[in-house]
């Protein structure tokens, strides 16, 4: 079975991070790409407040490494207290992102790869299941007791009305 491609299968860069990092005043950089997989290469960036250039190189299945020289537009959008906000112009839709993935094609939001997150693949059940597993990774032991056994219960209404969809019954858990 072929399994789709999503979001998280691809290295990506963040504009945001770059920007916290004071790294988009006139400078050059190279940064590390990871994904899920691990490490997955290397990517020498020379930012200007007009355009970023990026340069790496990909490999394509039984084909030779080849290089890539890539140049990205800058926007700003001004925020609420003063300042502003750096983004990227995706080379193909020209929409304002703030990470961009590098796919085969080269760098291009991942509405123009269409390409999902992880989560929207997942049921409404596993869906919930990762809600209650983030909140528990934020909360201190003591309080996670509880709340796990909340969040049982809703797990059960939320079976219980799925049951009902798909079987037309609909068992009470409590009683």
């Amino acid at each position: 079975m072929h399994r789709r491609k999503v979001v998280e299968d691809y290295p990506d860069i963040d504009i945001r991070r770059w920007a916290s990092q004071g790294l988009l005043n006139n400078q050059s950089f190279t940064t590390r790409w990871t994904t899920q997989l691990g490490d997955a290469g290397a990517i020498s960036v020379d930012a200007t407040p007009e355009k970023v250039i990026l340069e790496y190189s990909i490999q394509r299945p039984l084909c030779e490494p080849q290089a890539v020289c890539e140049s990205i537009s800058l926007e700003y959008t001004p925020c609420n207290y003063g300042g502003e906000r750096a983004c990227f112009s995706c080379p193909r839709c020209h929409h304002r992102r703030a990470k961009l993935v590098m796919g085969p094609e080269g760098a291009k939001c991942r509405k123009c790869y269409d390409l999902p997150f992880r989560s929207q693949n997942f049921c409404a059940l596993r869906r919930l299941e990762s809600k209650r597993e983030k909140i528990e990774a934020r909360m201190s032991t003591r309080i996670r007791r509880t709340t796990r056994e909340r969040l049982e219960t809703e797990w059960i209404v939320v079976k219980g009305e799925i049951d009902q969809l798909i079987y037309g019954e609909y068992r009470v858990p409590w009683n």
